[in-house]
């Protein structure tokens, strides 16, 4: 079961960040998909947050699907004392947004891969859990 989240927090492999601050970006929203990125400033074990993927424009206002692509940061997370990355790993996984003006509300628990830098059983990849609840900026690029 994911975790009860507080409003502007981020939970990846059971540790949590507070969300200082979030930009979503919206570009090419014209179309059925517009791609997005997130991009956060966090107060936790992870300084920043940057994800990127498309959202189906015909839910908008919302609540709309935004399909996680790309975790490009956090660089590292830690899991079990070993350091890694994060993945989609292939998977269709979904944030729900939804737009309020110039702001927009994300949330949402979805599965990720984590691949530890270590060879062997350390690096072994697994699969997490990220959780985030926060509300965002809008910028229409």
């Amino acid at each position: 079961m994911p975790p009860t989240l507080a409003a502007h927090t981020l939970s990846i492999a059971g540790q949590t960040a507070t969300i200082e601050s979030a930009e979503l970006q919206l570009y090419h929203l014209d179309g059925p998909e517009a791609d997005y990125n997130l991009h956060a400033e966090l107060d936790g074990p992870w300084p920043k947050l940057a994800i990127s993927g498309l959202i189906d424009t015909t839910m908008l206002p919302g609540p709309a699907r935004a399909r996680v692509q790309f975790i490009d940061q956090p660089e590292t997370v830690v899991v079990d004392g070993h350091d890694g990355q994060l993945t989609n790993a292939g998977e269709l996984v979904y944030l729900e947004v939804v737009l309020d003006g110039d702001r927009a509300r994300i949330t949402g628990t979805v599965p990720l891969e984590w691949s530890g830098f270590e060879a062997g059983e350390a690096g072994e990849a697994r699969m997490v859990e990220m959780s985030i609840e926060v509300e965002a900026k809008v910028v229409e690029v």
